[in-house]
């Protein structure tokens, strides 16, 4: 029984391998010799199979030697013993393979916590600042969330059309790896010192507001820079990176808790403690970053990026005849497909070969500036899911505070930490098998389309007279909308940086990806406000 699993073991690692060969190499079979074909082959290894079944049947061991003994060479051994020898050393180059696999699965698993420190780093500075409402309310009146909610928020926008403008001139200039490294290393430590200084200054509102303001654009600013890395890795990467969006909570929570941070009237010693444990948090990201960059992924990554932009921005113009006939200035070589091609058949070539050997996919010449219709329709679908799903998630979130509780609870803050908690689980959620209809982009979009019917639950729970008070009920609805929230965001970035090929392509996708969620982010904040100052919602809607 021990040898038959051996075989039926071997048998199967054989098929795996064979089954992981390229279509090139199955296509050199019908001009093998016949003797040496890998058909004849395993017809001789089927009859050597016939014979071994009978030596595994036999169950004395004199009978087996004996057999051995009195069997009689066969006129194909040699050819059976070659394929055997073929097919063990296949065997043993799959476990080398597996080895390896598990070595690299391992080297990115550390670069996945990477990302997720990063986005964790960045992102803590206003989920902490933003919990310490009781503390606003209490010193600068009701409306101060509101203006520093808009302080962060809104600077997004100018950061991603600016990243979006210069960051790839930037990038030719200094290449990307001293640009990327320059970017969030200095927007880390600023931020840090932000959020250091935050608990000395005077109570001045304003000066505040522009704090805010200073450190939400230097925090967009780190988060379109991390997109368009985490683009260029496996899109394991991207789980990774969007669930450390939302890992800031888990640390926002725990030390509130332990701070005594819920009362209106904290001591200065607990409100240093709490932000010297941001600046820290924010630290804890910039390291991640730098382990990332110093690894040979990034590396290689980055110089791919560069060596696209450079095949792009080579210019490439068709032939044209010199006015004073023969070899001119105006005349310039071009490699030529073959026979009496014109100037534009070799400009068609000399693309398509650029293009080749730059990675870049068909159809475009790079990922520069003429290019980014070619990718922003690519990846349309993904943008429409992503605003969408952004723009409901941020416009329903600031109307939580109209909600009424049925039970006399604070209904406001159970929704605010469901909405928190449960987006945070919808995204790891990613990593699981996914369903079949949801596996394109094109589905995805669809797919945030139909969430919307929860959104328009959630305003009708709020403003439609005798609509049934529940406080289970509107949880519930608010924890699946914030599922899909993260669920659906995470798979609208995977699948943008899987419709291009190239490096460079991939983090224009990102850069795109990132201008159309601050999009989102800023209609949703300004519309919520707009709602808000002119009534449309009030208190005695329901």
């Amino acid at each position: 029984f021990e040898w038959s699993g051996f075989w039926v073991g071997l048998e199967l690692e054989c098929i795996a391998h064979m089954g992981r060969q390229s279509a090139s190499q199955y296509s050199q079979l019908d001009s093998q010799p016949a003797g040496e074909s890998p058909y004849a082959i395993a017809m001789i290894a089927d009859e050597h199979d016939n014979e071994e079944d009978r030596f595994l049947d036999l169950e004395d061991v004199g009978e087996n030697q004996q057999w051995r003994r009195n069997r009689r060479p066969s006129a194909s051994d040699k050819q059976t013993q070659g394929w055997f020898k073929f097919h063990f050393n296949n065997c043993a180059c799959d476990v080398e393979k597996t080895k390896t696999q598990q070595a690299q699965d391992a080297m990115m698993f550390k670069y996945n916590i990477f990302f997720m420190m990063v986005s964790c780093g960045y992102m803590s500075s206003w989920t902490a600042i933003g919990s310490l409402i009781p503390y606003f309310k209490a010193h600068y009146g009701a409306d101060f969330y509101v203006k520093i909610y808009c302080a962060y928020y809104l600077p997004g926008l100018v950061v991603s059309l600016l990243q979006q403008r210069y960051d790839s001139y930037f990038d030719a200039k200094y290449g990307s790896w001293r640009s990327y490294m320059a970017r969030m290393c200095g927007s880390f430590l600023l931020v840090a010192c932000m959020v250091l200084v935050l608990p000395f200054l005077p109570d001045i509102p304003d000066l505040r507001i522009c704090v805010m303001a200073v450190i939400g654009a230097f925090s967009w600013l780190m988060h379109g820079t991390a997109c368009m890395l985490v683009a260029m890795f496996p899109p394991a990467a991207t789980a990774y990176l969007q669930t450390g969006f939302r890992c800031p909570e888990i640390f926002t929570v725990a030390i509130v808790i332990a701070l005594e941070l819920e009362s209106e009237e904290p001591t200065h010693f607990a409100l240093v403690s709490f932000h010297v444990a941001t600046a820290l948090l924010l630290i804890t990201g910039m390291i991640g970053f730098v382990g990332i960059m110093l690894g040979k992924p990034a590396q290689q990554y980055l110089a791919a990026k560069d060596q696209s932009n450079e095949a792009s921005r080579m210019e490439i113009v068709p032939l044209v005849p010199s006015k004073r006939g023969g070899g001119g200035p105006s005349q310039r070589l071009v490699p030529s497909p073959g026979g009496q091609s014109t100037g534009a058949d070799r400009v068609a070539a000399l693309r398509k070969q650029l293009a080749k050997e730059s990675g870049l996919a068909p159809g475009y010449q790079g990922a520069g500036e003429e290019d980014r219709g070619y990718i922003a329709h690519a990846i349309h679908e993904c943008r429409v899911a992503l605003y969408l799903t952004m723009f409901s998630s941020i416009f329903t979130a600031a109307f939580f505070a109209y909600v009424t509780s049925s039970d006399g609870n604070d209904i406001e803050q159970v929704l605010y930490f469901t909405r928190l908690f449960c987006d945070l689980l919808g995204r790891p959620l990613t990593r699981l098998p996914r369903p079949q209809g949801i596996r394109q982009p094109g589905q995805l979009m669809w797919w945030s389309v139909a969430r919307l019917a929860l959104a328009v639950l959630f305003f009708a729970y709020i403003v439609v007279p005798g609509f049934p008070q529940n406080d289970t009920f509107i949880t519930f609805v608010v924890g699946i909308f914030s599922v899909g929230s993260g669920y659906l965001s995470v798979l609208a970035y995977e699948y943008a940086a899987l419709q291009v090929r190239s490096k460079a392509a991939q983090a224009m996708a990102a850069t795109l990806m990132n201008t159309t969620f601050q999009y989102a982010a800023f209609s949703s904040v300004l519309s919520g406000v707009a709602i808000a100052e002119t009534g449309l919602i009030t208190y005695d809607s329901y």
